[in-house]
């Protein structure tokens, strides 16, 4: 039986061996992978053709597949064209926006490797969106694309509500130029039927004594008598006429009001 630090050793390297074996690729492998990545290449499909180099330049592959594979991938490697996507929206944080290339999502301000041709960029920022198509050609290094939205509009300020129209002033009452002239009217109506009524006594008297011989004198008293009843119904219509424009138009607490009667003219007349 061996010594025990040499069982101690075959023990190791027993449970170490498989463990080894089973991390390393094979050579089916190696050979299949370096197949692969030539046949990528061939089509320009350079991101899976440097996935499949880089399996096969494992050193577990044998020597000659893995010189090839790690020669071809360091060429692929300089040949594969990177996209960098850069979000700008003033206002707002840009690195919440979403970035889909051809519909699949990738780094903001990350160099992101792609086959050369023509790709769709869609940058998503809350409700906004913007679109880009971009070129990439093979070994072409890294292209910067700076994607900027427009800034947000600041809030406006409410509006404010229109000034309610001010409400109809109330009238405090009637004025009291209203009740003078409803005296005014008054007294005119009082002297029409007074003068009236003398004025029709001093005609049945005429009629009656000395018509149609009788003094001038006595026919011209009846006509004054009669005049100023005459008088009397206009100012008392007057007075009438003016007492209700002053009690619809005019408030209690307007300036001054006054009213005169003019009995030469027969009529009434008013200041503000």
């Amino acid at each position: 039986m061996p010594p025990l630090p040499l069982r101690i050793c075959i023990l190791l390297f027993g449970l170490c061996l498989p463990m080894t074996v089973r991390a390393a690729p094979d050579s089916g492998v190696c050979i299949a992978a370096h197949e692969t990545g030539l046949s990528a290449e061939r089509a320009r499909q350079l991101r899976q053709s440097l996935e499949q180099f880089r399996i096969c330049a494992d050193a577990a592959c044998p020597d000659l597949i893995r010189d090839a594979c790690r020669a071809k991938l360091q060429a692929v490697d300089e040949a594969l064209p990177r996209l960098e996507v850069r979000v700008v929206a003033p206002g707002e944080d840009g690195a919440l926006a979403t970035i889909l290339v051809d519909g699949a999502p990738i780094l903001a301000a990350t160099a992101v490797p792609l086959d050369p041709g023509r790709h769709q960029v869609e940058v998503i920022l809350g409700a906004k969106r913007e679109t880009r198509s971009v070129l990439l050609q093979e070994g072409g290094g890294v292209l910067p694309l700076e994607v900027v939205f427009a800034p947000v509009p600041p809030a406006e300020p409410p509006h404010a509500a229109p000034p309610s129209a001010p409400a109809p002033e109330s009238r405090g009452g009637i004025h009291p130029a209203t009740w003078a002239l409803v005296g005014v009217g008054a007294a005119g109506l009082i002297t029409f039927g007074v003068a009236g009524g003398l004025g029709k006594a001093k005609e049945s008297e005429l009629v009656s004594d000395c018509k149609p011989n009788c003094r001038q004198e006595e026919i011209d008293v009846m006509r004054t008598r009669y005049l100023v009843a005459d008088i009397g119904l206009g100012v008392a219509l007057a007075g009438a006429i003016a007492a209700t424009v002053v009690a619809l138009t005019v408030d209690a607490g307007d300036a001054q009001v006054t009213a005169a009667v003019t009995a030469g003219g027969m009529g009434l007349r008013i200041g503000f």
